[in-house]
């Protein structure tokens, strides 16, 4: 009997700390498993950049040399003759000028010499103002001396250089409505046409 005691005290220890240890492990498991249920459910936060409505992402633009052209457009309707963009080879050719004068160009006459139209835009590099309103000084003077364009000699003369900060323009554009008028009226009514293209410009400047 002396030794049977001992055997079943040591018993009842065993099934003590086993029933201990159950418990906890399933206490364990009770509270990862509470820790781990709220990642799970949690939905993830959106990516502003990828939202089409957020324009806080979007890049600024900047008005190029076109803007001039379209308001130009707009201001003489389909009295705006040139429909023909100079490539950066006829810039070279026909202007003299390549990209060590400006930083961007946009030229554009009209195609088979319809009308001495043209307009010229330059923005141009520091310090190159001085020489690029030389080379259109030059180009007008050229076409003063075309023989296609000798019954426009009277429009050509009233051709403008127009320069703001670092813009250069030149403008041979539009038609006066008057007909019949004497050398001297023609030209001053060319001249108002001009100045009309200048003041779209200027408003296109004012604007950036």
């Amino acid at each position: 009997m002396k030794r049977i005691f001992p055997a079943l005290l040591a018993l009842l220890l065993v099934l003590s700390f086993t029933g201990c240890a159950s418990r906890t492990t399933e206490s364990s498991s009770s509270s990862s498993a509470a820790s781990e249920k709220p990642a799970q459910s949690a939905s993830p936060s959106p990516d502003v950049s990828e939202s089409p409505n957020d324009t806080s992402v979007m890049p600024e633009t900047a008005l190029g040399l076109s803007a001039f052209r379209d308001a130009l457009r707009e201001a003489y309707g389909d009295k705006y003759y040139p429909d023909t963009k100079l490539t950066e080879d006829e810039i070279r050719s026909e202007l003299g000028m390549d990209d060590s004068l400006y930083e961007e160009v946009y030229a554009e006459n009209t195609a088979q010499k319809a009308h001495p139209d043209t307009f010229i835009a330059v923005k141009v590099k520091e310090g190159k103002t001085d020489e690029v309103k030389e080379k259109l000084a030059a180009y007008k003077q050229r076409l003063l001396a075309d023989e296609d364009f000798t019954a426009s000699k009277d429009k050509i003369e009233a051709a403008e250089i127009y320069a703001d900060g670092d813009y250069v323009f030149f403008l041979l554009l539009g038609e006066p409505e008057t007909s019949g008028e004497s050398s001297e009226g023609m030209a001053e009514a060319f001249g108002k046409e001009i100045q009309h293209g200048i003041d779209a410009i200027k408003k296109v400047i004012g604007m950036e």
